[in-house]
């Protein structure tokens, strides 16, 4: 007989081509699939195989899912491109024809960055915090990863000898491999310092580390109550009766992190490397220009005339205001040239 919807889960885990994935991702897809598998036999109690079940059902299952906008289109597009995967890896035995899934469209992503910290908030998060959590925290501010490295580095990646983390980022860890050298900033140190030679192996945070492999959500949720602990808002209400949307949290510190070293004049193709994005786009969604950077950049243009003699050679000053312009977007351009026409001129 073909295979049944009954026994699909079991399937899938033992199907060959299926891609390895992490216990915090395989448990989030025996989520969607349960639910799937209830909506089945409550609204479809007929369908026996995998192979009954039609482009109407996958449809309607979806439909169900977004219910009138109060899933996210991220979820909504999670479990889309699960269902569809699944589908197509057991095709073979289950003796599909087609793939009901694939004449779905996903839902236009409308990402809802997480914002950045203020210099006063980052210390706030970073001092108020103690033992592993600090340390987790430190690790996110001053390097830019994500919260899955920094819960699983491991102390054979760090060099506090040299001072850098050669890291292989479990995002694209089988489609590039790319090792990703970050260098450990002083305060970093002094913190991994603390513990003792012979305690360093496996992961450098063994009470994160084990409990990330479980899945990341109790992490978020500690996070997330320091981070409101210090007086941050982490959440606002969506309008939509549905999910908050995210403000604040773990990922500020990337976010952060990859502004301040943007703002700092780290040339933009080291702050992609080490952050590993593939594309100069990445980057820019990332980052934040300040109104305090539009400011210094207005600044350094007013310095080009000879009369206040800041700065230094006409050179030097040349290229300090071709990298201000240069890093800065349309609206960051906007403040600059407002900026400019209240100092009053033609600067």
């Amino acid at each position: 007989p073909p295979l049944s919807i009954a026994d699909a889960w079991r399937a899938f885990l033992a199907c060959p081509r299926r891609r390895d994935t992490g216990k915090g991702t395989l448990t989030g897809y025996e989520a969607y699939w349960r639910r799937f598998g209830l909506w089945i036999a409550v609204n479809r109690g007929e369908r026996k195989y995998l192979r009954d079940v039609t482009e109407a059902d996958a449809r309607d299952f979806m439909a169900a899912v977004w219910n009138g906008g109060k899933c996210t289109p991220n979820t909504y597009d999670k479990y889309l491109g699960f269902l569809r995967m699944m589908f197509r890896l057991l095709a073979e035995d289950a003796r599909l024809s087609r793939n009901p899934w694939d004449g779905i469209g996903r839902k236009r992503l409308q990402p809802n960055s997480r914002r950045i910290l203020t210099p006063e908030e980052l210390r706030a998060v970073v001092s108020s915090a103690d033992g592993e959590l600090k340390t987790l925290l430190l690790i996110g501010a001053t390097t830019g990863l994500r919260l899955g490295d920094c819960c699983t580095l491991e102390w054979e990646e760090t060099d506090l000898e040299r001072g850098i983390i050669r890291r292989v980022a479990r995002k694209t860890s089988r489609s590039s491999g790319a090792v990703v050298v970050v260098g450990i900033a002083e305060e970093l140190r002094a913190e991994l310092e603390k513990t003792p030679a012979e305690e360093r192996t496996g992961f450098v945070l063994s009470r994160f580390g084990a409990l990330y492999e479980n899945g990341r959500d109790a992490i978020s949720r500690e996070v997330k109550r320091h981070f409101e602990k210090c007086g941050i808002r982490t959440s606002r209400d969506s309008g939509k009766g549905g999910r908050a949307i995210a403000e604040a949290g773990f990922h500020s510190l990337r976010h952060t992190w990859v502004t301040m070293q943007i703002q700092a004049g780290t040339p933009e193709a080291i702050v992609r490397k080490v952050a590993g994005h593939a594309s100069p786009a990445m980057t820019e969604h990332y980052t934040h220009i300040t109104e305090e950077a539009a400011k210094r950049a207005a600044g350094a243009i007013s310095v080009m005339g000879a009369a206040n003699g800041r700065g230094n050679s006409t050179e030097e000053r040349r290229r300090r205001v071709l990298d201000a312009v240069m890093s800065a977007d349309a609206e960051t351009l906007d403040k600059i040239l407002s900026l400019l026409e209240m100092r009053g001129g033609d600067a």
